[in-house]
């Protein structure tokens, strides 16, 4: 044996070795992949979202049509609820679901479809292999796939025919090669240098580019090899042969995959001939002009195809929040304005006491300090979003209309703005009262109004609130410690309360809902709970008494 053919059977040997690492080690990824997605399938909370992450998705809604505002997604604690419910395992569908949390639909059909699509894959069997497929869509933490498409469609690259003709005259070269030797050994070296000198100076205008590119193809990938999954009924299947038919005219796209996107799972002697190609050829840039226009000339079937993405993945998360364990139904919707459900739930809440509601005209929610008038006005609202965005409640059974919302809850001052606690407050309220004027059908929920003022003012200004409310075509949800309202306001509204457990010892509250009023307090009684000196207690009483005297 010669030394070069020992030389030519050890490089053969090293890409054999490197090829075979690359085989093993990108099975034992997707065996990982799978097992993680079984283990994760049904639990809440099993994405880990960083306040940057939550920043980035906030990017989604700000040229979309939402009508949950921030108001209400602040109030309803919406960010925790989003990082509970949240099945998602790609980008597109973790971005989706964010946007679909925020808005609220009254197209019945298409409720009814993601519900439809959510039963028919809550097998985590028969969702396995499509969760598998959109894997390879890895989820960003500091931009959106829509941010990655934009940046492509913003680059300029430069003329393209330079980058082709030193393609060509690569490929000449080694033709020459092999027709006249002695003039394509040196043809094929300076075509080389050439070459190389060229693609580093040209490559750093597209280098920024090649993860968003990664990006895309991983994207166009997943949604090819979705064809060749076989689950679901008919809505699935549908919606996959949708997907495949729009996968396909981004063909030639994936066809440059192997440029952008190695498969290779560690870098080997396979990724350095290939760089050392690209420099020769100029082929990664020529295929990166092509990107540009394609992506560009098809922007609407983009759209559409992450639109379709987002659908499927988002029935597939359904199921997965329908398989937490709590109580979960089909949201009944009906014409007249009114909210009714048996064992509601929050799903926030840990061994969460379920109510039983049946709200067809404004109410007032009365009772002790910490004994769930605020988390039970949470609990209405956030299943009455979840109603209308993925048509699933934490409920034994829910039956309401399409309503908008509108919440007055967590209120703080604006420093910046210059707004006291009660200023901010009322500028809130006004937002409603305006709310309410243009709104056909919605629950407005207002927690302890007008509490930054005194409490004369604040009561009477209340009571005119709450009655002007009252005439609009809206289901208002007030939680006071003012027992004096619902006197004043008897009549208009329905009285309901949460107070403490009378069969407990230390009473402990119960966190059930009962129709009527509640003239008791524990303001005192839970100073003393949490070890406050017998003196302020003890004095707090007498004053009581003594006011009561007077």
């Amino acid at each position: 044996m010669t030394d070069a053919q020992a030389f030519s059977l050890m490089i053969v040997f090293i890409i054999g070795i490197a090829v075979y690492a690359a085989v093993v080690n990108r099975k034992r990824e997707r065996k990982a992949t799978e097992d993680k997605l079984k283990r994760n399938y049904g639990v809440p909370f099993v994405n880990e979202i960083s306040h940057e992450h939550l920043a980035n998705l906030k990017k989604i809604i700000e040229s979309e049509d939402v009508n949950i505002n921030s108001e209400v997604w602040h109030d309803l604690d919406m960010e925790k609820v989003f990082a509970c419910l949240d099945q998602s395992v790609s980008a597109i569908g973790e971005e989706y679901f964010y946007l679909t949390l925020h808005k609220l639909e009254k197209d019945n059909d298409l409720l009814k479809k993601r519900g439809c699509l959510a039963e028919e894959l809550k097998n985590p069997d028969e969702s396995l292999d499509i969760r598998k497929k959109l894997c390879l869509i890895k989820k960003q933490r500091r931009y959106t796939v829509y941010q990655f498409i934009n940046t492509i469609l913003s680059a300029k690259p430069g003329n393209a025919l330079f980058h082709i003709f030193s393609l060509w005259a690569f490929i000449g070269s080694i033709v020459l090669l092999f027709i006249a030797p002695q003039i394509g050994v040196p043809a094929l070296i300076a075509v080389a240098c050439i070459n190389s000198i060229s693609y580093f100076i040209s490559k750093g205008k597209i280098a920024g580019y090649n993860y968003s590119v990664e990006v895309i193809i991983s994207w166009l990938a997943a949604a090819d090899a979705l064809k060749n999954v076989n689950a679901g009924g008919e809505i699935t299947k549908d919606r996959i042969l949708k997907i495949s038919k729009m996968s396909d005219k981004f063909a030639k796209v994936r066809r440059m995959s192997w440029l952008f996107a190695p498969q290779n799972a560690v870098s080997s002697i396979i990724d350095i001939i290939l760089e050392y190609f690209k420099f020769l050829t100029h082929i990664d840039i020529v295929e990166f002009n092509f990107l540009i226009k394609h992506l560009s000339g098809h922007r609407a079937e983009l759209d559409a195809l992450y639109r379709e993405m987002g659908e499927l993945e988002t029935g597939i998360i359904i199921a997965g929040i329908r398989a937490f364990g709590l109580p979960v139904c089909e949201p009944e919707f009906v014409d007249d304005i009114c909210i009714e459900a048996e064992g509601i739930v929050h799903p926030l809440v840990k061994n969460a006491v379920a109510n039983d509601v049946s709200l067809h005209g404004n109410v007032l929610i009365t009772g002790s300090n910490a004994s769930g008038k605020s988390t039970f006005l949470k609990t209405v609202n956030v299943n009455c979003l979840l109603s209308q965005t993925i048509y699933t409640v934490f409920a034994g059974s829910y039956s309401a209309s399409h309503l908008d919302i509108a919440t007055s809850f967590d209120i703080s001052d604006d420093i910046v703005a210059g707004d006291s606690f009660y200023i901010a407050e009322i500028k809130r309220l006004k937002k409603i009262i305006d709310f309410s004027s243009d709104s056909d059908a919605a629950v407005i929920s207002i927690d302890e109004i007008l509490k930054g003022t005194n409490t004369t003012e604040r009561i009477a200004a209340s009571c005119e609130i709450l009655r002007y409310l009252s005439k609009s075509k809206v289901l208002v949800l007030a939680a006071t410690h003012d027992i004096e309202l619902t006197d004043l306001l008897e009549g208009e509204y329905e009285n309901y309360y949460f107070t403490e457990n009378p069969d407990s010892p230390d009473n402990i509250f119960d966190y059930k809902l009962y129709k009527g009023k509640n003239y008791t307090g524990n303001a005192i009684k839970l100073l003393k709970m949490h070890g406050f000196p017998d003196e302020i207690i003890e004095k707090s009483y007498k004053s009581i008494e003594k006011q009561r005297k007077q």
